[in-house]
């Protein structure tokens, strides 16, 4: 098992899976990450699943799946996670997935994202116009891998439902600038904020998802994460990814994966 930063996942990356990171267009590089594209199939449903792991993003997700012989598109919306999920991708011939900066979607779906948070949904239900037609073009662009067409159609779509908005921008902006410290609290993100810790919360569950709260602890989470890559003990990734100590880091994976980072990866660090 690994964590990959790009895809935000732990699994297991073989022979049967592979992942190529692509770049969003100008016209959306302020609202898009970046898009992963994953190609072949692991060819065992009873491989180690991967761990879709709590986020502070959310996701636009276009695969094509086998189903009874047959090949399905399919075109999902994942908001921001407070809970881990597990998922087995050995049904799926391709993946194209854009990851949205923190507070990004709310430019596409309006409404408050705290509605999306921790739900997966065909898009089509907050995302108009998705019709058959347009799912047929994703279909027939996966299966020739016409991957250009694929992130064009992606592209298009994002495209069609952007409307951009000041007063989210004023806050998005300021939010997303600060850096979160080790053990930062929710009073100090607010009064760096100028605003109270009440305005904050309201504010974040409008156009991040999540509660301050749960946006310091993934971000503190992601951070340990990020470390464990670099096959460092335990107790010095606790220490510098923003825990009091190691109990506390344990308790987070805990909450976060239901298992402890020595149950995911070993008593150290990945190898």
């Amino acid at each position: 098992m690994r964590y990959n930063e790009v895809m935000h996942e732990i699994g297991v990356w073989n022979q049967g899976l592979v992942m190529k990171e692509l770049p969003p267009s100008p016209l959306l590089s302020r609202f898009i990450k970046s898009y992963q594209l994953l190609t072949g199939q692991t060819n065992n449903k009873h491989q180690k699943p991967w761990y879709i792991l709590p986020d502070n993003a959310a996701h636009l997700i276009f695969f094509l799946y086998e189903k009874g012989g047959q090949l399905y598109p399919s075109l999902r919306l994942v908001g921001p996670r407070t809970a881990h999920r597990l998922t087995n991708r050995a049904t799926r011939h391709l993946t194209l997935i854009a990851s949205f900066q923190p507070g990004a979607v709310w430019y596409f779906c309006k409404g408050p994202v705290k509605e999306i948070t921790d739900v997966a949904i065909n898009a089509s239900e907050l995302l108009p116009g998705i019709d058959d037609e347009l799912m047929e073009a994703f279909s027939i662009a996966a299966q020739l891998r016409d991957i250009k067409t694929l992130v064009g159609l992606m592209e298009q779509t994002l495209l069609r439902h952007l409307n951009p908005n000041s007063e989210a921008d004023g806050f998005l902006n300021q939010f997303l600038s600060i850096e979160t410290k080790p053990l930062m609290k929710v009073s100090e993100l607010a009064e760096q904020m100028g605003i109270s810790d009440r305005h904050l919360r309201t504010l974040t569950h409008q156009y991040i998802g999540h509660s301050p709260k749960d946006y310091l602890q993934i971000s503190r989470f992601t951070r340990s994460l990020v470390m464990s890559n670099q096959h460092r003990e335990w107790t010095a990734i606790a220490f510098d990814a923003g825990f009091y100590d190691q109990s506390h880091m344990i308790g987070a994976y805990q909450k976060m994966c239901g298992k402890s980072p020595e149950s995911l990866f070993g008593s150290k660090a990945m190898i």
